[in-house]
């Protein structure tokens, strides 16, 4: 099996780094293809005005200029072309990617990428506090919980232009309660911009929305994670794309024996 990595954070993310750690464990062909620097809320954004540059950083490791997506384009188009990844995954996120959040997400942005031309998507997000760098990031347990569906034969169970949205809560391995298969929720946000004056004395800008919560909805990906589940959404790319959902529950039955 070939898998190619990507992410929205950059190259020298601890969750790439730990992602990669625990995938090379179980696939030979491992490529990373990530984003020079930090992309995020970038969302599905490619780079059409200027070109784009490649470092190598290790074996079979790369970081691009542009953004995740552009990674990806990149990967399947020159580097790989002809002998495609059987799988992309784009992650592990600093942060959820749950809700209307996804239409933000480069990460998500990565792994539909990769689905536009016929490959496996899946993205992978910590769900931890967004922009608060005072807490214990537990990447690992993110990345033993990708391994487990990697390993459990997941791109052999996913449907053409359909990507796996998986988010995980920033706990130990053993403080998560299990996986669950769930609806996209709708977050709230405060919304609020804050206006400010530089030192020039011209006015400037901030985006300062805080997250006040979550809508119930039934079997909402947001209220997964706030229970301590591991949160699977399926995200068709095109209206109507058959998904074989009696499969992919199976398949969490089977890794939800590890969590009982």
């Amino acid at each position: 099996m070939k898998i190619l990595l990507t992410n929205d954070d950059g190259y020298e993310s601890d969750g790439l780094e730990l992602l990669h750690v625990a995938i090379s464990k179980i696939c030979k062909d491992l490529h990373v293809m990530a984003p020079s620097g930090e992309r995020s809320t970038s969302g599905h954004s490619l780079t059409l005005n200027k070109p784009l540059r490649v470092k190598n950083y290790g074996k079979n490791k790369n970081h691009c200029t542009g953004f995740p997506a552009d990674c990806v384009l990149l990967s399947l188009g020159h580097f790989h072309k002809g002998n495609l990844p059987d799988l992309v995954i784009s992650g592990i996120n600093k942060g959820a990617n749950l809700a209307q959040d996804i239409y933000y997400s480069a990460t998500v942005g990565g792994a539909r990428e990769a689905v536009f031309h016929g490959v496996k998507g899946i993205a992978v997000s910590l769900a931890c506090k967004f922009l608060v760098e005072d807490q214990n990031f537990h990447f690992d347990t993110a990345a033993h919980i990708t391994k487990l569906f990697v390993e459990a034969g997941i791109s052999d169970i996913l449907a053409p232009k359909t990507l796996l949205n998986i988010n995980i809560p920033n706990t130990d391995l053993s403080e998560i309660k299990g996986i669950k298969l769930t609806n996209l929720g709708f977050r709230k946000y405060s919304e609020e911009i804050e206006k400010r004056v530089d030192g020039r004395d011209r006015d400037y800008y901030w985006i300062v929305g805080k997250l006040e919560g979550h809508e119930d909805i039934d079997n909402s990906d947001c209220q997964a994670i706030l229970d301590g589940y591991v949160s699977v959404s399926l995200l068709p790319v095109i209206i109507g794309d058959k998904v074989n959902l009696e499969k992919l529950q199976k398949l969490i039955e089977v890794l939800n024996q590890g969590f009982s």
